[in-house]
């Protein structure tokens, strides 16, 4: 096979990938970005002492919301587990539900 014939293969094979590295990065982003959001609300609503951790559901994203869950350290010292939506349009957690508390 002549070097001509290799060149327009590998030219998008280049372009290819670089679209996939640039679309990955910006998605990762954006993530970095609602996570950074999603700290400084939980901290103001719990204390950013009590958070024991926090997760979000990224691939169950219908549209504007993201399923989220914290873990918080309440005044008995048991840890509360609550689910919750976020909104990273209008910067809102809300709808928190209760899942368990036990100890740490």
């Amino acid at each position: 096979m002549s070097k001509r014939n290799l060149f327009i293969p590998a030219v998008l094979s280049l372009l290819g990938t670089s679209a996939y590295l640039l679309t990955k990065k910006q998605k990762e982003n954006k993530q970095d970005n609602i996570s950074q959001n999603l700290v400084t609300i939980l901290s103001k609503h719990f204390g950013r002492e009590n958070l024991k951790g926090y997760w979000i559901d990224f691939d169950n994203q219908d549209g504007l919301e993201y399923a989220c869950g914290v873990n918080v350290e309440n005044e008995e010292h048991l840890i509360d587990s609550y689910t919750f939506l976020f909104n990273p349009e209008s910067n809102d957690a809300y709808g928190f539900k209760l899942i368990t508390s036990k100890f740490e």
